[in-house]
């Protein structure tokens, strides 16, 4: 079976927890969720929960500036269906926060290929750069968060190699985005 992005949610909030609601959660998935947090005291997050399955760190993926913003991104390799709702708790409060829930099915067995990072990385303009990502699988899922210090208003899956997801949670509430992609073996930035 290929590898199929069943859907991708964006939840927002600036209080703990935030809820990201999604159409029934399929059986045997892999569920992605990408989060952000600035202003305030949230940090990391707690827990990720959706009442039925249990999802993992994916503690590589964990970026910071070290004092505003934290990405983070965690994982259930192996969904039970029904759950509509994907909960994130964060260790505080923040003035921004978001949580991003990618479904994908056609994996046998999922596990994580390779993470990489931008710690208080700089863009040019209105262009963020990303980490770059060479996968060692054949095939896999691909996805990526970024935040801004000023907003996002461009759809981040424009323009490079990241074909769907393109959520902008840009609003009063945070100022995050996300991008995901199913692949062959490439190179990804």
């Amino acid at each position: 079976m290929p590898l199929t992005l069943v859907q991708h949610k964006v939840g927002k909030g600036t209080a703990s927890p935030v809820t990201v609601t999604t159409s029934a959660l399929g059986s045997g998935n892999l569920i992605v969720v990408l989060t952000e947090t600035s202003g305030g005291s949230a940090g990391d997050v707690v827990s990720v929960a959706d009442g039925t399955n249990t999802y993992t760190p994916i503690a590589s993926a964990a970026a910071t500036n070290g004092a505003d913003y934290w990405l983070q991104a965690w994982y259930c390799a192996r969904s039970a269906s029904g759950p509509t709702t994907v909960t994130v708790t964060f260790g505080g409060n923040g003035s921004k926060m978001a949580a991003f829930v990618f479904e994908v099915s056609g994996f046998t067995r999922p596990t994580v290929d390779v993470t990489n990072v931008v710690n208080s990385g700089t863009g040019s303009g209105t262009t963020i750069s990303g980490a770059s990502v060479t996968t060692t699988a054949t095939a896999g899922f691909v996805a990526g968060v970024a935040a801004a210090f000023s907003s996002i208003t461009v759809d981040p899956a424009a323009g490079n190699e990241f074909t769907a997801g393109g959520d902008i949670a840009a609003s009063p509430n945070t100022v995050s985005a996300a991008c995901s992609l199913i692949s062959s073996r490439m190179d990804h930035n």
